[in-house]
């Protein structure tokens, strides 16, 4: 499922040198597999017409609980670098979800528990892949990232589309909740093969030149807090500020889409077991798509096309979509998938290479710090905020009036989505990052 073959890495990836590369690729294919997975579960799991748990409520909650996540990143950062802290956060996500396996099996699982596996699923991924992404960017160079970023996330996305498709059969021989367990081991096995490209690497002397530069900044850091190093960071490194904004609009659309998605799913299919074999497919066709891109087209576009052209171009699109489904006025759930599945190709694919592009020119500090401070704030306050504000808006409202409240952001925010990439634009183009 999750094999990479000399055909989906270029060759400068393959050789001997650059061994750390694709085990941290074969760990992130891995891990996106067992995302697809955790996920199709949980929202099966949260969907379900048996629970008291709130959707909206989840996902307002998802911010502060990724907030704990990031100070637990930063503190093992602190204390035992990069490596110690890939490892040390993976394998202690893979025991909790074993752990809630275990729950589930002994029918102790309530509200509580559904809300938990959910918060972490939606969590952790985050955690884990732009960790596996800033080990990437951090070995090789902005040459050699336009040739292999997109295969790397093309593995990625086939891995996870192959997941997705075997849910529906998995569940034929288990319960929802047996595959938390499954998701435990598989992270168990990215967590392997994570801290076995970070020791091909140190052999090498591939990270001693970032390991120096650490240690000679650590002691004017250590006194400072998490907070002030964050400000100190943003402020010497200006196109973080640009990013965060442009990545804060995208999630905050992504949200908006999401729960018209959701909502619709509950509506559409009530059983729990129909609800994750659609997820499962849903996120397959996703994955596949997204991968077909990475292999065939966007190797070709990352290479000939101007970065700021390419961050315009995506809110573009979904801007376009947006008012043609808002003139449609179709709200059925394949509509709403349609929509949310533009959005995450597009993610997945052609924005993901395009933000991993953007950290390979930066420091270390940049790519580890301050690509987790985005993750949290812009991706988590977005979609806490967005949710909260969705469920005050819709609630006590009619169907067809909330479809029209969903049309109507989604538009509003495309357009504001749309301004900060043409900003970010600008800065690439003119090529302010570290000044």
């Amino acid at each position: 499922m999750c094999a990479i073959t000399a055909k989906q890495i270029p060759r400068d990836a393959m050789v001997n040198e650059n061994k750390h590369v694709v085990y941290m690729a074969l760990s992130m294919s891995i891990l996106s597999a067992t995302y697809e997975i955790l996920r199709s579960a949980s929202t099966a799991l949260v969907t379900s017409s048996g629970e008291s748990t709130n959707v909206s409520l989840l996902m307002s909650l998802s911010t502060p609980f990724s907030i704990v996540l990031l100070l637990w990143f930063n503190y093992e950062m602190r204390s035992g670098g990069a490596r110690y802290t890939l490892w040390r956060t993976t394998n202690t996500i893979a025991f909790f979800f074993v752990i809630m396996n275990a729950i589930f099996a002994a029918e102790m699982a309530g509200p509580f528990s559904v809300g938990m596996v959910y918060l972490m699923q939606e969590s952790c991924y985050h955690l884990i892949v732009t960790q596996q992404w800033s080990f990437i960017s951090s070995v090789v160079t902005p040459s050699q990232g336009k040739t292999i970023f997109a295969p790397i996330g093309g593995v990625c996305s086939i891995s996870g589309a192959i997941a997705g498709y075997m849910v529906k059969s998995l569940l034929s021989y288990m319960d929802i909740s047996n595959l938390f367990g499954i998701g435990g081991l598989f992270l168990f096995i990215t967590a392997s093969y994570g801290d076995h490209a970070y020791a091909i690497a140190e052999k090498n002397g591939t990270r001693m030149k970032a390991s120096k530069v650490k240690k000679e900044d650590e002691k004017s850091k250590k006194s400072k807090s998490f907070w002030a190093r964050s400000r100190d960071l943003f402020r010497r490194v200006p196109i973080l500020h640009a990013l965060a904004c442009e990545i804060l609009s995208c999630q905050t659309l992504a949200t908006i889409l999401n729960v018209s998605y959701i909502t619709k799913l509950k509506d559409s299919l009530p059983h729990g077991v129909d609800r994750a074999s659609w997820t499962g497919r849903f996120y397959g066709i996703v994955n596949g798509i997204s991968g077909t891109l990475q292999f065939t087209a966007l190797p070709s576009l990352m290479s000939n096309v101007d970065q700021h052209n390419v961050w315009v171009t995506i809110p573009t699109i979904m801007l376009f979509l947006g008012s043609l489904s808002s003139i449609v006025g179709n709200t059925s759930l394949f509509m709403a998938s349609v929509s949310f599945g533009s959005l995450k190709i597009m993610e997945y694919s052609v924005r993901g290479v395009a933000t991993e592009l953007v950290y390979v020119s930066l420091d270390d500090e940049s790519r580890y710090s301050g690509k987790q401070i985005i993750t949290t704030f812009g991706v988590k306050i977005a979609k806490s905020l967005t949710s909260f504000l969705l469920s005050r808006i819709t609630s006590g409202r009619d169907p067809d009036t909330n479809a029209k409240i969903f049309s109507s952001l989604t538009l509003f925010t495309s357009c504001l989505w749309l301004y900060f990439a043409i900003l970010l634009a600008k800065k690439l183009k003119t090529g302010i990052s570290m000044r």
